[in-house]
């Protein structure tokens, strides 16, 4: 597998992020569509006054999703950017239904320190903290529908988290391969929606929380369905082991079930010369 591309892998060091174009083709969009449009199909009664689905470690639920981790041109994506073959799946494989999330970093921390984070104690600048999200957008996203926004090189310094941004125009298709340390967000930057995904957030018992998703529900039914797979790669290294292990918990947190993946799963990468954090020890 040709992983080297010098300019690729120059663009995500200073920026954080690149976009890969045209990934994913017609007939794997369709299968994509498919197969999220049925799960989200038969989670969805479980939150009726919601539009939101949010499903974390979805490889041990649902392993038929396991060929979009091994896509071969995703996986070259990664290695280029890393500049380096010897990459790691860290088992982390979401898949979301119009979740409308604000400013954050996906490596745990908060906004100007490193408390938390899935990294451990460690120099959050610290050049072999190498692992990225991909991201996966099953439609196009512009200014007026938009699907991620971003902070350009936020991943080189502890900023505040809403200071500047940008967002990207992707079209279906399309691969977003960005520093798990990159300030970003995946919500709707106008005034009116800003003030009600802001002021509808139910922070204090479970009645609330039910008014707000219905009014969030209300919301979102003005625009298209948002569909978007999330999943991690690392170089092959002690802290991208750390950020596995840790990020794993946080996901059984959220799924309540196995964080252990498939071993089945686990031969194909295997095969492929890709290796797996191993959550047994």
């Amino acid at each position: 597998m040709n992983y080297r591309n010098d300019s690729l892998e120059k663009e995500f060091k200073e920026n954080g992020f690149v976009v890969l174009k045209n990934i994913l083709n017609s007939d794997e969009i369709n299968i994509a569509r498919e197969q999220l449009s049925g799960i989200f199909m038969e989670t969805s009664h479980k939150k009726w006054w919601s539009s939101s689905v949010n499903l974390a470690n979805c490889l041990a639920f649902y392993p038929h999703l396991s060929w979009v981790a091994l896509n071969h041109k995703i996986i070259q994506g990664v290695m280029s950017v890393l500049g380096d073959r010897d990459i790691t799946f860290v088992n982390v494989f979401g898949i979301q239904k119009n979740m409308l999330s604000g400013w954050h970093r996906d490596d745990g921390t908060g906004d100007l320190n490193s408390d938390g984070s899935y990294f451990g104690k460690v120099d959050m600048l610290n050049d072999s903290l190498k692992c990225v999200r991909v991201a996966i957008y099953l439609q196009n996203h512009n200014k007026k529908y938009p699907g991620l926004y971003v902070k350009s090189r936020s991943h080189l310094k502890r900023t505040k988290l809403d200071k500047g941004y940008e967002c990207l125009k992707l079209s279906v298709g399309d691969v977003v391969i960005f520093d798990v340390r990159l300030v970003h967000s995946g919500t709707f930057r106008s005034k009116i929606s800003q003030y009600i995904l802001k002021n509808t957030k139910g922070r204090l018992n479970l009645y609330l929380k039910v008014i707000s998703d219905l009014i969030r529900k209300i919301f979102l039914s003005f625009r298209p369905p948002k569909f978007s797979i999330f999943l991690v790669y690392g170089l092959n290294n002690t802290h991208t082991s750390t950020y596995g292990l840790n990020m794993m918990r946080n996901q059984q947190s959220l799924s309540g079930g196995e964080t252990y993946l498939p071993e089945q799963i686990t031969k194909k990468f295997k095969k492929i010369g890709i290796k797996t954090v191993d959550y047994h020890r």
